[in-house]
This record gives C-alpha cells, sequence and structure tokens, in this order.
C-alpha cells in the first residue's frame, strides 16, 4: 500500500473554521487576567469618586478600557514600539529642548 503526504499548507479549510479554530488564541493574546485587573481598578475608582454616576456610563467606561486593554496586549509589540516612541519623544524634545528653550512648553507638550 503507498501512502501520499500532503502538506498541511495545501489543505484548505473553509474561513468560518479557520476563524472559529482561532478566535481561543485571540482570547489568549488579550491577557484576560491582565484586563480583569484593570477593569477591577476602574470600577474601584467610578465606585469612590465623589458624586453619582451613570451606571450606563460607567458600563461602557469599563467596556472601554476592557477593549483597550485587550487590544494592548494582542497589539503588544506595535504598541511597545508606540510607547518607546512616545517616552523618547517626552525625554528629548519636550524634556530637554522645549522646557530649557521655550515659556510655550506646556501648550506644546500638550498638543503632541
Amino acid at each position: 500500500m503507498k501512502t501520499t503526504a500532503v502538506p498541511g499548507s495545501h489543505l484548505q479549510l473553509p474561513s468560518r473554521i479557520r476563524s472559529s479554530a482561532r478566535f481561543p488564541d485571540f482570547i489568549t493574546l488579550m491577557k484576560p487576567r491582565v484586563m480583569l485587573l484593570a477593569d477591577f481598578t476602574a470600577l474601584v475608582g467610578l465606585i469612590i469618586a465623589p458624586g453619582d454616576l451613570d451606571p450606563l456610563l460607567g458600563s461602557i467606561a469599563i467596556i472601554g478600557i476592557s477593549a483597550g486593554a485587550g487590544a494592548a496586549g494582542v497589539l503588544n509589540v506595535k504598541a511597545a514600539a508606540l510607547l518607546a516612541f512616545a517616552i523618547l519623544f517626552y525625554v528629548v524634545v519636550y524634556t530637554v529642548w522645549l522646557k530649557r528653550h521655550t515659556p510655550q512648553n506646556i501648550i506644546i507638550g500638550a498638543a503632541r
């Protein structure tokens, strides 16, 4: 009996099956424990904030924070590069150059 090996790249799965198979990977990349920590911190902040907060607005804020934390977890390589650029800009351009050379440093720094 003769067997033939078929490379895995030639096998085509329906797109719905491929997407559903990757869904757990995306959830893992979102780092749910970190998201939970960010959500808990935001919830505590909303609870101890002075005044009354609309529950709908609070829920939307928590969902937005969760989405942002999950997106940052998925895109962590690009987010890290953007964060490194922002830190470099702050240290070099804002702190070293703007603060010492212009009284408008606060306005220019806020525009970045």
